[in-house]
């Protein structure tokens, strides 16, 4: 699901349950993330919630990973296509 910044944080903010899986994306951090030849320029910050090792195969499977944010938020992740690496 795509947030807005309102619902990503704030106030408004989306209130997830661990219990339901799902990948809530900031639409900022989406819209950034990708210059205009589609190439990622940032690894994406998502909120991830559910059965993280199901998700890291389907990823994998899909050239994707997922790495724990350093945050005090436990479902922030960052995503990153296999060959994107942060320079």
């Amino acid at each position: 699901m795509v947030l807005a910044d309102s619902e990503w944080s704030g106030r408004r903010q989306l209130r997830l349950s661990p219990a339901v899986s799902g990948i809530y994306l900031n639409r900022n951090g989406l819209d950034s993330g990708f210059d205009e030849h589609g190439q990622q320029r940032i690894a994406l910050p998502a909120r991830i919630t559910g059965e993280l090792n199901a998700l890291d195969t389907l990823l994998n499977r899909s050239g994707w990973r997922r790495v724990k944010a350093e945050s005090d938020d436990a479902m922030l992740h960052h995503l990153a296509a296999e060959k994107f690496s942060e320079a």
